[in-house]
């Protein structure tokens, strides 16, 4: 990415806009399934609290409060660790996916170097 965002020490993009001319693959992993976390959570703990969809601070401060009430902050916790854990994993395999295809296109390239000589 860097030959098409390229980007200074401190993170800030150099241009405003991508450069063109260069290759980009992206890949898009498969879907990831949470029923049997969240059927487990509910056998054991009860319905999961369903957070409200309005805007505002308000909102924020009825759901929080709610929260609090049931007394599931630290179960919840620990569920979406669980959640979070099973998207950690599921990137992992994209990443490693990615490293051998680039390990891969090394290699071609090498090779078709060394038969240039």
């Amino acid at each position: 990415m860097e030959g098409i965002v390229p980007q200074k020490k401190t993170g800030e993009t150099i241009y405003k806009r991508p450069l063109g001319g260069c290759d980009v693959k992206f890949r898009v992993g498969g879907r990831i399934f949470f029923d049997d976390i969240i059927n487990e959570y509910e056998e054991t703990h009860g319905k999961l609290y369903k957070y409200g969809t309005g805007k505002g601070k308000k909102r924020i401060l009825e759901d929080r409060k709610e929260w609090k009430k049931l007394g599931r902050e630290k179960h919840e916790l620990e569920l979406y660790s669980r959640i979070t854990r099973r998207i950690e994993i599921a990137l992992e395999e994209l990443e490693r996916e990615s490293k051998m295809d680039s390990d891969t296109i090394v290699q071609n390239v090498y090779a078709n170097l060394i038969e240039e000589l």
